[in-house]
């Protein structure tokens, strides 16, 4: 028997016995929910790479950003000690640059002479070993631009081209033969794998002129260095506390 509705539409009687036994929301089914379940997975898929090369970005600017202030302090410094600028002392087994600049100069926070991508970054607290995870000086420059006896002064105004004067570098541990197995605060060029190429096939650097650059592969060979290219997988001697 056909029934009609107020607005004169015909309602069958199987509608309405539906009507009359529904008890509540009409569930997903099983392949329902698997399909949601796979749509979410591909994009998380899609998502994920995407997040992890934002953080690695952001990484790579603060470590500009820490050189450009570090570096800025060395210009400062070397103001105030007629272009001169020490890079190591050979009587001071607990000489570090790092040390050194931030002693003399008003840094906001010694966090700032560390790259925020090389774990790990804030493992050292001791006032001594701190200073020896910092970012690398150029530690065997030519003997051009160095003054003293030891050598153990650069001289910017004996700097040729400054532009191409990489005085701070992202480093390896392999300067301190995995010491510790975090960044050494110097390299040599006449050594291998000593910076760093970690930013995603480039080296943050700071060079004599002021700027910062990422350093790829063709301008690390033109300042003759072989960098590692991917993690620093030397084991520490020491194991990190």
């Amino acid at each position: 028997m056909l029934t009609t509705s107020a607005t004169g539409d015909t309602i069958r009687p199987e509608t309405m016995r539906r009507g009359l036994n529904y008890s509540g929301p009409i569930g997903f089914t099983l392949i329902e929910l698997l399909v949601v379940i796979a749509i979410i997975a591909i994009l998380a898929s899609m998502l994920l790479p995407a997040l992890s090369t934002s953080k690695a970005k952001a990484k790579q600017t603060q470590c500009s950003n820490n050189l450009k202030q570090v570096g800025l302090a060395v210009l400062m410094y070397a103001g105030d000690q007629r272009e001169h600028v020490q890079i190591a002392s050979l009587l001071d087994t607990k000489f570090s640059w790092g040390a050194l600049v931030y002693s003399n100069q008003n840094v906001s926070a010694p966090l700032v002479f560390r790259c925020p991508a090389y774990p790990p970054h804030t493992v050292y607290t001791n006032y001594y070993t701190y200073w020896f995870c910092a970012y690398g000086v150029w530690s065997d420059p030519p003997d051009t631009v160095t003054s003293a006896n030891l050598q153990q002064d650069i001289v910017l105004s004996a700097i040729q081209r400054p532009v191409d004067y990489l005085h701070l570098a992202d480093t390896t541990s392999r300067g301190r033969q995995g010491w510790g197995a975090v960044q050494f605060y110097t390299f040599r060029t006449n050594a291998q794998m000593e910076v760093h190429a970690r930013h995603s096939g480039s080296a943050e650097g700071w060079f004599i002129d002021g700027h910062v650059e990422g350093a790829r592969r063709a301008r690390l060979e033109q300042l003759g260095i072989q960098a590692l290219f991917g993690p620093d997988t030397i084991p520490g001697y020491y194991p990190p506390p």
